[in-house]
């Protein structure tokens, strides 16, 4: 038994007992937290898959066809290094917070692209 009541210490991190409060309240926030990251996975697949099929003439209309791969393979590339680095800063920052920056951030990148998208692929 850890030092927590209710909880087993299983590789060092405590799981709280079945019927405990505290496993009501995680199994709780799962149930909330799994249906919507199958959602956003579901939403960014299609959406990268959307881009496949027209980003050659995205990259015709900015008059650079031969950076066109660029628009799906950079924000796979970006996903994969956030979501070591989001797992590891889970640990010592609130997940809440990380997640309201990183809306911010992708809020703030879209009105960029929006603004000056036109000019250059590269904005």
């Amino acid at each position: 038994m850890a030092s927590n009541a209710g909880a087993i210490e299983q590789n060092g991190i405590p799981v709280p007992e079945e019927g405990t409060p505290e496993y009501e309240k995680m199994n709780k926030m799962a149930r909330r937290a799994i249906p919507l990251t199958l959602i956003i996975f579901t939403l960014g697949i299609l959406e990268q898959q959307a881009f496949g099929m027209i980003f050659v003439n995205i990259g015709k209309q900015l008059g650079t066809p031969g950076l066109a791969p660029l628009i799906t393979s950079i924000p796979g590339i970006v996903l994969g290094i956030v979501c070591v680095i989001y797992g590891s800063l889970g640990d010592f920052i609130s997940l809440k917070k990380m997640t309201l920056l990183g809306t911010w951030i992708f809020v703030a990148g879209s009105i960029i692209g929006f603004a000056f998208g036109p000019m250059n692929i590269w904005e």
